[in-house]
């Protein structure tokens, strides 16, 4: 398939430019939490300033505007440490200086495979503002077409003590299949993972549209 020209990166490699090997084959489990949940499951060890954009958010003095600013913030940052197990692909990028270094100015390293389709998840109400962050980023990042964003409408029920006994699915906007797509979910708070399961068993797979590659959970809180 013919490249597009308006593309900000080549996937064809010119042979004198430099590789930068810093942003190549990095180890995955270098920031993982050891646990006991088996090894298709990883962790990763919160960053001091996730830490902090997680604890000013929690603050009972944090209203808005800057509550969703904070949010946004902290899911770009969550999908960044996220996305280390996302397929990658080694691109060149034309900088400004290879009109004066030749193809030194050529950026040579890996990057989130820009092909790869992406489905994020929006659970409405809480996943849609996280959820509309790491759209814009990957869609800035990746090709526009590869990226699409799948809309649920999910509610807690509750018995007559008002104890929580399930979830309800409110409706459902799907874009297509999910096979072989890596599925990021960004959630405020993941509290039993009822709505998680109910959304991928009942929504996805009952209903058959695929299988996906990964599945990622952006979660700010998890109890």
């Amino acid at each position: 398939m013919q490249e597009m020209t308006n593309r900000w990166y080549q996937t064809e490699i010119p042979p004198d430019a430099p590789i930068d090997h810093a942003h190549r084959f990095e180890a995955l489990g270098e920031h993982c939490v050891v646990h006991g949940y088996g090894e298709n499951i990883h962790i990763h060890s919160p960053h001091p300033l996730i830490g902090g954009l997680t604890a000013r958010i929690t603050s009972k003095v944090t209203v808005q505007p800057l509550l969703n600013i904070l949010i946004r913030q902290l899911f770009v940052a969550l999908l960044f440490e996220a996305t280390r197990h996302v397929p990658r692909q080694t691109v060149a990028v034309t900088t400004p200086m290879v009109d004066v270094v030749g193809p030194r100015g050529i950026w040579v390293g890996d990057i989130v495979c820009p092909t790869q389709q992406v489905v994020v998840v929006d659970i409405a109400r809480g996943g849609t503002v996280p959820a509309y962050a790491v759209y814009d980023i990957l869609t800035a990042l990746m090709e526009p077409s590869a990226v699409r964003i799948d809309s649920h409408g999910m509610a807690r029920t509750l018995d007559t003590q008002q104890h929580v006994t399930g979830c309800t699915q409110l409706g459902s906007k799907i874009g297509g299949r999910i096979d072989d797509a890596v599925m990021i979910i960004p959630e405020l708070a993941v509290a039993t993972g009822g709505t998680l399961d109910e959304m991928i068993s009942r929504v996805y797979e009952i209903k058959r549209y695929g299988k996906p590659k990964m599945i990622i959970v952006l979660a700010m809180m998890i109890t």
